[in-house]
């Protein structure tokens, strides 16, 4: 006869659970609609989304930040940055943020909408992508964009039909901190854009209303 320990039973039961945890898939990151997470504390920024023509077709402006800036170095990007005082309001974070780094004049974009925020956790921004689309009397086949050489490494310009492709796109799922991310990456020309960047493309281009 073999005797039953006390607890045995939950022990086994409560072993069982934890390792049927252990082995379900971990649902990732919303970046759109986050969780509720007390305690953590956010901050406003925007992004510049920029059409502008090359050659009878759209394009996209991204940049590849320096080792200099605060946030994602090295990475590739919108132009855009945080939300400050003299802000009116994040429309003009984005176009602010945009002279700056690349030298656009903001009377110069014709600001088409704003999509829904983006929750990027790993930086703890709340980032707000402003659609824009370069004013014809701009003159956008001379437009030579100036880079902040302190925080632009690099300016890429990228055709909007190219990120269209299917096939330069693909979506990788990554723990970092114990959180899963969906990660979506675009391969163009060499460069490899993901993160934020990615999904914000990813969110522009499935909304259809702009591209």
């Amino acid at each position: 006869m073999v005797a039953r320990v006390p607890g045995a039973v939950e022990w086994q039961k409560d072993r069982e659970h934890r390792k049927t945890l252990e082995q379900t898939p971990k649902q990732p990151y919303d970046e759109l609609n986050p969780p509720a997470e007390p305690g953590l504390i956010w901050r406003h920024s925007a992004v510049l989304i920029l059409l502008y023509p090359r050659g009878g077709e759209d394009y996209l402006v991204l940049m590849k930040r320096t080792e200099n800036v605060a946030h994602h170095k090295g990475q590739i990007s919108f132009p855009g940055g945080a939300h400050e005082p003299e802000d009116r309001d994040l429309v003009a974070t984005a176009l602010r943020e945009a002279n700056e780094e690349l030298g656009i004049e903001p009377e110069t974009v014709q600001v088409l909408g704003v999509m829904p925020n983006f929750y990027a956790r790993v930086s703890n921004f709340i980032i707000t992508p402003v659609v824009g689309r370069l004013k014809p009397e701009a003159n956008a086949e001379r437009l030579v964009f100036q880079a902040n050489a302190n925080e632009v490494a690099e300016v890429i310009e990228v055709p909007l039909r190219v990120l269209r492709d299917p096939s330069i796109h693909h979506t990788e799922q990554r723990t970092h901190n114990n959180v899963t991310y969906r990660l979506h990456f675009y391969d163009y020309d060499g460069y490899e854009i993901w993160g934020a960047t990615g999904r914000i493309i990813h969110e522009f281009l499935a909304a259809g209303e702009y591209a």
